[in-house]
């Protein structure tokens, strides 16, 4: 459970740094880019605690 922490920190990390590179090059795709990626990190963060208190991990 350990490495879907870490996968969804490395997946907002990279969403943050897409973000502030379309937010300098002025480019629309990289913001809605870095926005999905931060959508899903979102996600597993949010699956990875509902399963850890049904389940008690």
């Amino acid at each position: 459970m350990l490495t879907t922490v870490i996968i969804a920190a490395a997946l907002l990390t990279w969403a943050i740094h897409l973000v502030e590179r379309g937010w300098h090059q002025r480019e629309e795709a990289l913001m809605l880019a870095g926005g999905l990626v931060v959508l899903t990190a979102g996600a597993v963060f949010f699956v990875y605690f509902l399963l850890s208190r049904l389940f008690g991990l």
